[in-house]
């Protein structure tokens, strides 16, 4: 097949564009040996039993198939004025829960070609306005963000930095 995306959320399922499936990585719908690349971008660091996933991934890959996922890597380091970790702030309990560096591939992809690691800091900078809608919709947050907004701004302007990661598993 072509591409087709997968994901859980009715709401992003209506956002894409092109064929879609709704359903969950660790049981994908697709014949084994279906694809030549699968590509995850910030979502590999939050399934549950990703060893489970993995298996799915090596299932649907055809020989020498890979995997291209981006992980998120969180706030740069010794960010100054920066709304990110504020941001993880506010989600208090939960941003604790999210797995903010990198898994152990070595371990995770045993027996596949793995790296390198390329660095990425992705510079969301504006006015908070601009920046706010942006890290809620990505955490479907309902948080009122006026705390925040006071402690982050400066003259209107928030800076916001979070490193992720691009890596490449092949089979």
């Amino acid at each position: 097949p072509g591409a087709i995306g997968v994901d859980l959320s009715p709401h992003e399922l209506a956002l894409a564009r092109g064929p879609v499936v709704r359903a969950r990585a660790q049981a994908l719908p697709f014949a084994d040996r279906s694809f030549d690349v699968v590509t995850c971008h910030l979502a590999l660091m939050l399934f549950d039993d990703l060893a489970r996933v993995v298996q799915e991934l090596d299932r649907v890959l055809v020989p020498g198939g890979s995997v291209l996922a981006v992980i998120g890597g969180g706030p740069v380091a010794d960010p100054i004025d920066d709304v990110f970790p504020g941001f993880l702030d506010l989600l208090g309990e939960r941003a604790n829960v999210l797995p903010l560096e990198r898994p152990d591939w070595s371990t995770l992809f045993a027996g596949w070609s793995v790296g390198p690691w390329e660095r990425h800091e992705l510079v969301l900078d504006g006015t908070f306005d601009e920046v706010w809608p942006f890290l809620a919709a990505c955490y479907e947050l309902p948080a009122d963000p006026e705390p925040l907004r006071a402690e982050v701004c400066f003259e209107g302007y928030a800076r916001c930095r979070a490193v992720t990661w691009l890596v490449r598993a092949t089979r």
